[in-house]
């Protein structure tokens, strides 16, 4: 008897698109455009609408916090797909992304993320030959399919002008109050004069198959190892000075020593954490084990920093009664010491901004993508 895996491989492209079609409905369950929040009363349909308003930001910010991943658009898509499988909730556009991660997943063949240019629809098209015209679904080939999970439906991409359907709502707070079942969600026929299709920019498979890698996600994760491990040998140094000069019980060596214990602990925790990922190789696996790692490493941070009274004996003055002392203290010149740890707090922020949030223009770019081609309402 053939595995689920053979079976898999066996579906022909137009299987694939309808598999991916109930693998999305079965992870979004509920939206604010769906046709069927018309027999709802209005007031379910428009906390529908602030619930899917809410898991957008929800994926905004998500996206935000994985920040091992460099790509914005990797970003986007893994953010989408992780709080909509949480929530199981979304409109034509979560749905679409969901059938996309099918196709990415499960299969080797081609899949990408389309909207209707001047309308409110998103849906996925299957196996369009690369060659042809993203704007023409006449010259995508006859294995071309347009699968729409919201509208439960697959078929021949030459066939869109008849079976594709644009989604327009009216506003909630437009309804006669004295209609309690308001007519919110609605579809009308694609027009060629007024409507055209377009490719949602880098949501497809090529993309993502090229940029989202588990070796993208290390290489980032090792990069903060390492700027901690740098800023570690620079106190490590200080400290050996310290204890040459004064000796192993000075305060100020004694507070290195601590500081330096609590690093090297840290370390060795994400070292250990960092290991077990070494031999994985799914991407959402190892970016989930990773990017809990990393919010370990965030927590962590604080042992970078000196407390008020690590701060006061480490960085106090030993010299107050020469005249350069009192003149660095009138002046409020820092003590050597002060001026080597701030250094080396100021290179570890340098060589940590990798996972600082930044928010570029390809950033705001995937958040249009996320925020404005997922139906609006």
């Amino acid at each position: 008897m053939p595995g689920k895996d053979e079976k898999k491989n066996n579906l022909s492209i137009h299987e694939h698109a309808i598999a991916a079609k109930e693998y999305a409905r079965e992870r979004i369950l509920q939206g604010s455009t769906q046709l069927s929040n018309n027999e709802i009363p209005l007031w379910r349909t428009l906390h529908h609408m602030d619930g899917i308003s809410t898991k957008r930001n929800l994926a905004k910010n998500t996206s935000r916090n994985l920040s091992l991943e460099s790509d914005p658009y990797v970003r986007s898509f893994e953010a989408d797909i992780l709080i909509s499988n949480k929530l199981s909730i979304g409109n034509c556009g979560e749905l679409a992304y969901q059938a996309l991660d099918y196709f990415l997943t499960e299969t080797d063949f081609r899949a990408e993320v389309y909207h209707i240019v001047n309308g409110d629809h998103v849906f996925l098209v299957v196996n369009r030959d690369p060659n042809s015209d993203p704007a023409k679904p006449e010259t995508w080939g006859s294995e071309a399919f347009i699968c729409d999970p919201w509208a439960n439906k697959v078929f021949n991409a030459s066939d869109y002008q008849s079976e594709l359907k644009n989604y327009y709502g009216n506003s909630g707070f437009e309804a006669p109050r004295y209609e309690p079942y308001a007519k919110l969600c609605n579809t009308e026929a694609f027009s060629p004069e007024k409507h055209s299709l377009a490719p949602t920019k880098n949501i497809n498979t090529d993309y993502l198959r090229k940029h989202r890698k588990t070796e993208n996600l290390k290489t980032e994760f090792e990069a903060g190892i390492e700027a901690l491990k740098i800023y570690t040998s620079k106190l490590e140094a200080l400290h050996r000075k310290l204890v040459e000069k004064y000796g192993e019980n000075d305060t100020k060596a004694v507070v290195m020593a601590n500081k330096i214990t609590r690093l090297n602990r840290v370390q060795s925790s994400l070292k250990n954490g960092f290991e077990k990922v070494q031999n994985v190789t799914s991407y959402r696996e190892v970016s989930t084990k990773l990017h809990r790692l990393h919010r370990k490493f965030d927590s962590a941070l604080n042992s970078i920093h000196f407390d008020h009274e690590e701060s006061n004996a480490l960085f106090a003055r030993r010299d107050t009664k020469s005249t350069r002392g009192k003149l660095m203290k009138a002046f409020d010149i820092p003590s050597n010491t002060e001026k080597k740890v701030k250094s080396a707090q100021s290179a570890f922020r340098k060589a940590y901004q990798k996972f600082k949030e930044s928010e570029t223009k390809e950033e705001k770019s995937a958040f249009y993508n996320h925020s404005m081609m997922c139906g609006r309402r």
